[in-house]
């Protein structure tokens, strides 16, 4: 088995990008990073939130909508507020 093919099948195993991002941070190449808060979240559909501090009259941006919009229906049956929805504007030759 060569090299590349065996660095291959190791991606597959989580394994080995914990053990490449411990390296990593060994090495000064990446940051030491620990939560430093936890926050409960909620999921609706494909999404999580924090609910703590939303209800009706809250004012919610949902970006990067695109042509999905069924997180963003949820959200609102869930706590009937409105939602701004944002997307980029794309043209027709993209």
């Amino acid at each position: 088995m060569s090299i590349k093919k065996y660095f291959s099948w190791l991606r597959r195993f989580p394994l080995f990008w914990k053990t490449k991002r411990f390296i990593k941070r060994l090495q000064g190449r990446e940051l030491w990073l620990r939560p430093e808060l936890h926050v409960p979240l909620h999921s609706i559909g494909f999404g999580d939130f924090c609910p703590d501090e939303l209800g009706p009259a809250s004012v919610i941006y949902s970006l990067g909508v695109g042509d999905d919009i069924i997180f963003d229906l949820a959200f609102m049956e869930y706590f009937g507020s409105d939602i701004h929805a944002l997307t980029r504007h794309r043209s027709r030759s993209n």
